[in-house]
C-alpha cells in the first residue's frame, strides 16, 4: 500500500487543495490497477504553513490510520512507513 496525493484547483489562481488517499496496487486480468483503500485527509497549499490547519490534518490522518489498523487492513510497519513519508511533505512540528 502507498499514499497518493490528488490535486484539485480551489478557484484561486495559485491555490490547490490536496487530498490524500491510501491506495493498494493489484492486478486485474493481468493488468495493474490502483484501488483506493481509504481517504485519509486533505489540506490546501495555504494551510501547509498554518499550525492549526496542520494539526487538524494530522488528527484526521491519525484517526483514519487508527481505523485501518484496528480493522486489520494496515500493519504497524505500513503505518510507520506512511507517517514517515507524510512527515516529509506535511511537517507535524509546525502544529
Amino acid at each position: 500500500m502507498y499514499v497518493r496525493w490528488k490535486s484539485r484547483s480551489t478557484g484561486a489562481a495559485t491555490e490547490h487543495a490536496w487530498s490524500l488517499v491510501l491506495v493498494r496496487s493489484e492486478r486485474v486480468d493481468g493488468k495493474p490497477r490502483q484501488r483506493v483503500v481509504k481517504y485519509l485527509g486533505s489540506i490546501r497549499d495555504s494551510e501547509m504553513e498554518q499550525p492549526p490547519a496542520v494539526t487538524r490534518f494530522w488528527q484526521r490522518v491519525d484517526a483514519q490510520l487508527d481505523e485501518l489498523r484496528h480493522a486489520g487492513t494496515l500493519t504497524g510497519r505500513e503505518r510507520e512507513d506512511i507517517e514517515r513519508k507524510l512527515r516529509g511533505e506535511v511537517d507535524p512540528s509546525r502544529s
